[in-house]
């Protein structure tokens, strides 16, 4: 197989670490790696390598993320790498998933002021109560947060656009119950009967946002949190695809360790390509490691690569309508042309 040199984005995990305790996540975050925070030599080690083989020009990179697997901000350096990056890339797209809690304004100050980031995403998935049900954490400092950086980004006049995503548990309660005739494992109250709260959610949140600007959707829930209790409800592996095929053809997601592990699901971080404090960007793109995992993902065999892989069917997305899932199912399994063709369109 002819492995696929474009690589489109890096993905940093500077963070294996969250203030949030959400039920739609799983608990078992950065398991594998032995640093739950990047360090400044590994971050630095992974920059130089990333100049000196000149990954822009050579895989065509046009994003960095920071905020994979954790919250960035819990790192006391997250300022520091995102100076570097801006400064060292200059012409690359930064963007940042963070649900705000920790981006306090004196972090919003730096971040606005050095225009450090060029797009934020987060979930808001329920507000006062129900957030804090979801998330344990609370609902007030978050929007307080998000308000400050959204009236400051204006006023200075920044095209910095966050896109709002909310998944309610009422819609996650359904969706596992009517594919799986399964509850949340992670929701102790198993006689809650959750209300949908989508557009006090959306109402909320829009009193917030620029709407010339910023985005607020709702979205589907993948079910990385519940591979324990979902796994002897798979019955034919096969019948699935990859539904992450593309981003793992054509991105890359650094551990505090430095290491490329496989997937932004692979919640442990244990698919590990290879270590880039050790190795090039190019021996780590061509190798046989990277090889055997995509063409393992190509041909269904999801146990050779094991991990979460073999719990394919917690990684797509779903409905609360069974049917629709399942046309979603189908669907999946051309996925990854339809991106390939988009990233194509966009050169």
């Amino acid at each position: 197989m002819k492995t696929l040199n474009s690589i489109f984005a890096v993905n940093l995990a500077v963070s294996n670490r969250c203030t949030a305790n959400c039920i739609y996540c799983p608990k078992d975050r950065g398991e594998s790696a032995t640093n739950t925070l990047m360090g400044l030599d590994t971050f630095n080690i992974i920059v130089r390598r990333m100049i000196d083989e000149d990954i822009i020009a050579r895989y065509g990179l046009r994003t960095i993320r920071l905020g994979e697997n954790g919250d960035l901000f819990l790192n006391a350096n997250s300022i520091t790498m995102l100076r570097t990056i801006r400064a060292r890339f200059p012409r690359i797209h930064i963007e940042l998933f963070n649900h705000f809690l920790m981006a306090r304004r004196d972090i919003a100050d730096v971040v606005l002021r050095e225009r450090l980031v060029d797009a934020i995403y987060m979930n808001i998935d329920g507000v006062f109560e129900m957030y804090h049900l979801i998330k344990k954490v609370n609902f007030d400092a978050v929007i307080s947060n998000l308000a400050y950086f959204i009236k400051a980004r204006d006023s200075l006049g920044l095209s910095i656009p966050v896109h709002v995503r909310a998944l309610t548990l009422k819609n996650y309660v359904e969706t596992l119950s009517n594919n799986f005739n399964s509850y949340p494992s992670q929701l102790s109250d198993r006689t809650l009967k959750p209300r949908d709260d989508f557009h006090e959610i959306k109402t909320y949140v829009n009193k917030i946002l620029n709407p010339g600007l910023d985005s607020f959707k709702k979205t589907y829930p993948a079910l990385w949190s519940e591979r324990e209790a979902l796994k002897n409800k798979l019955t034919n592996i096969k019948a699935y695809a990859c539904p992450h095929l593309f981003r793992i053809q054509t991105e890359i997601y650094i551990s505090p360790d430095g290491k490329w592990y496989l997937c932004c699901l692979d919640s442990k971080q244990e698919l590990i390509i290879g270590d880039l404090t050790k190795e090039s960007f190019a021996d780590l793109i061509n190798s046989e490691t990277r090889k055997n995992y995509i063409s393992n993902l190509i041909h269904r065999d999801y146990l050779k690569n094991g991990g979460p892989c073999g719990t394919v069917h917690c990684c797509q997305l779903y409905h609360k309508n069974n049917f629709i899932s399942q046309c979603i199912k189908s669907m999946t399994g051309y996925s990854h042309v339809i991106n390939r063709i988009y990233h194509l369109w966009r050169k």
